[in-house]
């Protein structure tokens, strides 16, 4: 999408690779006290510069990326779609579970009772 916006298209990229950068379960662990969506993209931030240089560009993209429930709001175009695209990842992703869970399951004695009751 940065292409067809002529924007920054390796910064947007690198950004994104690396904006889930944090080595912990955060079901199970967290290094830094507080809510995982506000410690992660620093902690991905910080592993990202311990292995590579890191843009202002590439910074935006991971640390707002989980805007709006995280604590910065994306200032680039980058990152922008950057964070669009994570939550359009977790909507598919999370309708894919969904739908895997629910064909294994026999749902027509359920949608008769839903019919009976309804009558």
């Amino acid at each position: 999408m940065s292409k067809r916006f002529d924007l920054n298209v390796q910064d947007a990229v690198r950004g994104a690779l690396l904006h889930d950068l944090y080595h912990y379960d955060w079901r199970t662990e967290q290094p830094v006290a507080g809510r995982h969506v506000n410690v992660h993209p620093n902690q991905a931030l910080e592993n990202a510069r311990k292995i590579t240089e890191v843009s202002d560009v590439m910074a935006d993209c991971i640390v707002n990326h989980m805007w709006p429930m995280g604590e910065g709001k994306p200032q680039s175009k980058e990152a922008w779609i950057v964070q669009a695209s994570d939550k359009l990842c977790a909507l598919l992703e999370i309708t894919t579970q969904i739908a895997h869970k629910a064909a294994h399951l026999n749902l027509a004695p359920m949608m008769v009772g839903i019919l009976l009751f309804v009558k």
